[in-house]
């Protein structure tokens, strides 16, 4: 059995988190991994809120807020996403994110209603000034990640850093709680960072007052049915009818899961005027249709935060995500496969992964 981390490894995790500037590449390891675009800095929702929990003589100490010790007497409620003192400065949920995260070990995703709030402190030091909660759920549905009728999840206590009288949630309040079973790396490998039944709870708006509506959204995309379809992508208006026989005249098609998402090529390529503004993604490839070999592939397409019709931008795809990319092997030095979109970019669905396989067989 791997001993637990020491309270310095967590000091030295734990900082980063509290600089609010960590390397995306070292929070692989430690729960959702995402990706800083161009045209917003965002913040990754596990930088947002990862609690600490030290295991001392059996028993979890955490961090939660000071001298909140009961709920108010009627439960607050509220729409969409817990306010909070991440909530400024993130945009982090999306179905998208929301099925990444459920692929990952150790995410989890549930429906409950606040039972208990228990108020504790793990002192990391001056370094990391955030507290954390310890909320007990009477849970309605487990989406993924969990079960069991009663589950204690931390995370960020129910009064606002402004004024600690506004609560976001108390007893009664029923929330949809989505998050991870954070780790570090050690010598010895990931070890999970966690009591037996402790949870870590994420906001960015992956913590969220329940609705029927959005509740169904989270069963969808625990059964793999959210996403679905063709990557929303700029100028999809103007595509031609997609069908999956378009799919035997590409140089390439395969089924993969996204494992890091490189930085936009803003430079023009040797002989090109303008650049194309693709992003490198790297798949671990479950299957080829055609036009390729090998359990990894890089290729350039569409970023995943496209710009809405609205002005906004939308997330289309995250490490996590599994897609069905069919594309060509550009003859332009440098720029290799590039994955197409008018529907030859797809999320996964066992479907159509058939009707890819049979249109290339």
């Amino acid at each position: 059995m791997n001993n637990p981390p020491t309270e310095q490894q967590l000091r030295e995790l734990f900082a980063a988190d509290a600089a609010g500037a960590p390397d995306p590449g070292g929070l692989v390891a430690l729960t959702l991994h995402r990706v800083r675009r161009r045209r917003r800095a965002r913040r990754t929702a596990a930088t947002a809120l990862i609690a600490a929990v030290i295991v001392i003589g059996g028993s979890a100490i955490v961090r939660g807020p000071l001298g909140f010790e009961s709920s108010p007497a009627a439960a607050p409620t509220g729409v969409g996403g817990l306010p909070g003192s991440a909530s400024e400065d993130c945009n982090g949920y999306s179905l998208v994110a929301l099925a990444a995260n459920l692929t990952r070990e150790g995410g989890f995703a549930l429906d409950g209603t606040v039972t208990g709030i228990r108020p504790g402190v793990v002192d990391l030091g001056p370094e990391v000034p955030r507290r954390y909660t310890q909320v007990t759920f009477r849970v309605q549905s487990w989406y993924h990640g969990g079960a069991g009728e009663t589950v204690d999840v931390l995370m960020d206590g129910p009064g606002s850093n402004i004024d600690s009288s506004v609560q976001a949630y108390g007893v009664g309040t029923r929330l949809l709680v989505s998050g991870v079973l954070p780790r570090i790396e050690t010598a010895s490998g990931a070890q999970f960072v966690t009591a037996d039944t402790s949870y870590f709870g994420l906001t960015c708006g992956f913590t969220r007052y329940h609705d029927e509506a959005t509740a169904a959204e989270w069963a969808a995309v625990a059964a793999a049915e959210l996403p679905a379809g063709p990557l929303p992508a700029p100028g999809a208006a103007g595509c031609s009818a997609y069908s999956p026989a378009l799919v035997a005249g590409q140089d390439f098609a395969l089924d993969g899961t996204v494992t890091d998402i490189g930085e936009q090529r803003f430079a023009p390529l040797p002989g090109e005027t303008d650049a194309d503004y693709d992003n490198s993604v790297t798949l671990r490839v479950h299957a080829w249709y055609r036009g390729g070999a090998g359990e990894t592939v890089t290729l350039h397409m569409d970023g995943p935060f496209p710009q809405t019709p609205e002005g906004g931008f939308a997330e289309t795809y995250a490490v996590g995500t599994r897609l069905l990319v069919a594309g060509e092997l550009s003859d332009v030095e440098g720029r290799g496969l590039i994955g197409q979109g008018c529907g030859l970019t797809r999320y996964y669905d066992p479907t159509t992964a058939a009707e890819w396989a049979a249109a290339t067989d």
